[in-house]
């Protein structure tokens, strides 16, 4: 009799565990994402499902195209913008949760440029040598608006405006570089690796590239976000975003 309690508790035990399992792994988690966390949101994403099997799916595109997805009513449960004024101003629309709001980390802008050329500072890009130059756009992309704000600073914005090419966000501006359509890009500093050629850009010639996050307000998965949002605060996470060239914005 006691054996057959004993088997019978350990059966309900396995059974409750494989329950809760198999109801996690079901579940799903959507997260908009700007477009320069893509490479660091995949590893991220990996560590996340090993310690709660639930695999996170991402939608990366520019911050500005995700608002406006969100704001159409969009599925997502969580959307990481590359500034905070987005998340700010979907706050005021009840689209994402105030109480949610929280800069992730801080993002660095860098100029790539192709291995035919050498760059010592961005007045270099008034030179011939630099034919076109791509920018995300700045109406759409943070990043873009960062680069547009440094070329002001620096007074050769309007000497090197013709040779701007947009793009829609900072990952294809710097496919438009890597495949020779343009001799420079400006791109997030996570978006490219040691061996590449690139500058970065003097912090003080832009706004601060604070990026924040925040859970949707229609979001059928909140505490899912939220889970995710402490996982960003892990020291494996955290060394993994200072890997790629963010700073950790502690509150």
């Amino acid at each position: 009799m006691f054996r057959l309690l004993v088997f019978v508790l350990v059966f309900l035990l396995i059974s409750c565990n494989s329950s809760q399992n198999f109801k996690l792994e079901n579940q799903t988690l959507t997260i908009a994402a700007a477009a320069n966390l893509e490479a660091v949101l995949r590893e991220i994403g990996k560590d996340f499902q090993a310690e709660t099997k639930l695999k996170p799916t991402f939608s990366f595109s520019a911050t500005g195209n995700l608002a406006k997805q969100i704001e159409n009513g969009a599925p997502f449960d969580l959307f990481m913008a590359a500034d905070v004024k987005t998340i700010d101003l979907l706050i005021a629309k009840d689209h994402v949760i105030n109480s949610s709001k929280k800069i992730y980390a801080q993002g660095r802008l860098v100029l790539y440029y192709t291995n035919s050329i050498t760059v010592n500072d961005l007045l270099d890009l008034t030179k011939s040598d630099f034919k076109q130059i791509a920018i995300a756009s700045p109406e759409l992309a943070p990043y873009g608006l960062a680069a547009k704000q440094a070329l002001q600073n620096i007074g050769i914005w309007s000497n090197i405006e013709k040779k701007i090419v947009y793009a829609e966000n900072v990952n294809m501006a710097l496919q438009y570089a890597k495949t020779g359509n343009v001799q420079a890009a400006f791109v997030a500093r996570s978006l490219v690796d040691d061996k590449d050629k690139y500058l970065i850009v003097d912090e003080s010639l832009h706004f601060p590239l604070d990026q924040a996050l925040a859970v949707v307000t229609r979001s059928k998965n909140k505490e899912l976000a939220k889970k995710f949002i402490l996982f960003l605060t892990t020291q494996k996470s955290k060394a993994l975003l200072e890997k790629f060239g963010y700073s950790i914005v502690e509150q």
